[in-house]
């Protein structure tokens, strides 16, 4: 989740057509010898940051952003733009730094929403619920009234509202899986979202588990106790069990998030079968 300026938007454009071109390579090399022989200012490590990461140089761009932050200490965009860099390794050291760098961002600005909104990710990204709702009910205070980043702080704040404990027969329970056509497009690393869905559409996700990638196939059991279905009038709810691959590791889909959704089923139901065989668009 991120909340771009229009320039911020515009100078990654950019950046991504002149990545783009053959000799990407090349001018990020010379970028890179440049800084070493003249250190530059903070915008041109930040830069040589933004390309490395494109290419994914992970090394390279992590030590373009120290030299960044070294130069702008207290300049909260950029100490974002280096969290988030950090959490893409993801890993745990990189996280537990990229951490350090959110806190002094909102320090810095208590006002810049883009820290709020990584630190409700990483928080997410690493399984503390309080922490992201904490960061994300932040974001929601911050986020322009009526923006499409207010209603995705919105839908996610209402998700993590957790359910409480329930018994076999108020729960979907199954296995998820990778389409073998998918694997290529998948990392070890990649976070896997599992909930589920009243099957009319109606309603905040329900049972969230996070797996990872490297895990599937794997079991999952979802509650859903606490929501009464609208998709069964007359009789039974009805649910849907979707599978993410949150290629961002965002708590939101995204465009390239690879998904599958099973059919639907009423709770109690054990044994689900669901595939991840699609492409977010």
């Amino acid at each position: 989740m991120a909340a771009p300026s229009p320039a911020a938007s515009e100078g990654a454009a950019k950046l991504q057509a002149a990545l783009l071109q053959p000799d990407a390579v090349a001018m990020v090399e010379r970028l890179a010898t440049r800084l070493a022989a003249t250190d530059g200012s903070a915008a041109d490590w930040a830069m040589l940051g933004r390309s490395a990461a494109a290419l994914g140089r992970a090394a390279q761009a992590r030590s373009a952003y120290e030299r960044a932050v070294a130069k702008a200490p207290a300049d909260a965009s950029l100490l974002t733009e280096a969290a988030e860099a950090l959490l893409q390794a993801r890993d745990a050291v990189a996280a537990a730094q990229a951490e350090v760098l959110l806190a002094r961002a909102q320090r810095a600005d208590p006002s810049h929403l883009p820290a709020w909104l990584a630190s409700g990710n990483a928080a997410f990204a690493r399984g503390d619920v309080e922490g992201a709702l904490t960061a994300w009910k932040q974001a929601l205070r911050l986020a322009p009234p009526g923006s499409e980043v207010a209603a995705m702080l919105a839908r996610s704040l209402q998700a993590l509202h957790a359910p409480a404990a329930a018994g076999p027969q108020t729960r979907v329970a199954g296995t998820v899986r990778l389409a073998p056509a998918l694997q290529a497009q998948v990392q070890p690393q990649d976070v896997v979202f599992v909930y589920a869905r009243d099957a009319a559409g109606n309603g905040p996700p329900l049972g969230t588990v996070r797996l990872s990638a490297r895990d599937l196939p794997a079991s999952f059991a979802l509650d859903v106790g606490d929501w009464q279905s609208t998709s069964g009038a007359g009789g039974a709810p009805r649910w849907v069990v979707v599978a993410r691959v949150a290629k961002g590791g965002d708590a939101l889909p995204q465009p390239g998030d690879l998904l599958g959704r099973s059919v639907a089923v009423g709770a109690g139901t054990r044994d689900l079968q669901v595939t991840v065989t699609d492409v977010q668009r």
